[in-house]
């Protein structure tokens, strides 16, 4: 039945207690088949549920078949390993970043993880900053855990040539460089035999551990040094790392060396 007051809809008018009485009887029935309509939905989206969750069902056991017939699924071991070394950065070090190859290649699934884990040449470069400053609780257990996390990297590498970029984050002159920096520049060390591609861009009083180089160690790995040292407090006698004796530019298979430094004397650097 068609309303009456259509003309007034919209309107700022004020219908009278007795037209207020019958629009209420007029609503009567298209609010209950509003109510009708409204229970029929809700039939129908219980209907439509139970068929997308079945949708689902039916999707995820095909996914699971073509998973199995996947062409990558039968690549050989090496082929998939040669594919991961090729997600490697052309133009700098792997970071330590889950975004980026080699973490990455570990979240995949089981099979290319366990791929991942047991390919040395992975994980033969690395780019760590190294945090020379830090001294919070806090500060001092993430610096523990990178060092950590930096062993553990490095132990994936197997025997292979390693490849290291190590800048520092500056901080303040005033404050004490963590014992952790220390120890990582220790622990690179004994490494040294793999050291293939290396540089630094510390102070020079961290690289003091370089002294510790022996004529006895085997550098025939070594073909490129990038050296950017930096003092501490440059106007006091800085101590530490003294490149012009250093048994590095001894290495016999050095080809790439770069020096940017305060203190030495460059043209008399020892490099045959």
């Amino acid at each position: 039945m068609d309303s009456i007051f259509t003309d007034r809809l919209g309107t700022n008018y004020v219908p009278s207690d007795g037209e207020i009485d019958e629009i209420k009887r007029y609503l009567s029935a298209p609010e209950a088949q509003l109510r009708e309509l409204e229970k029929e939905i809700a039939r129908i989206q219980t209907i439509l549920e139970d068929l997308m969750r079945k949708q689902d069902a039916i999707l995820l056991t095909i996914e699971g078949h073509r998973a199995l017939i996947s062409p990558a699924r039968r690549l050989p071991r090496d082929v998939v390993q040669e594919i991961f070394l090729q997600c490697l950065p052309e133009k700098h070090n792997a970071i330590m970043s889950g975004r980026e190859a080699p973490l990455i290649l570990g979240r995949i699934c089981r099979e290319w993880r366990d791929v991942a884990l047991h390919t040395p040449q992975l994980w033969s470069s690395i780019h760590i900053p190294l945090i020379l400053y830090g001294t919070t609780d806090d500060e001092v257990r993430l610096d523990i855990l990178r060092y950590n996390a930096i062993k553990s990297w490095l132990n994936k590498s197997g025997a292979c040539p390693l490849s290291i970029s190590l800048p520092a984050v500056r901080g303040h002159a005033d404050e004490p460089y963590t014992e952790t920096s220390k120890l990582l520049l220790d622990y690179l060390l004994t490494h040294v035999k793999r050291w293939k591609w290396v540089e630094f861009n510390i102070p020079n009083k961290i690289l003091e551990a370089l002294s510790s180089v022996s004529p006895v160690d085997d550098l025939s790995c070594l073909e490129k040094l990038d050296f950017s040292l930096f003092y501490q407090h440059p106007d006091s006698n800085p101590g530490g790392f003294n490149l012009h004796n250093s048994n590095l530019l001894k290495a016999p298979n050095l080809r790439s060396l770069a020096v940017r430094l305060g203190n030495e004397n460059i043209p008399s650097l020892p490099v045959s």
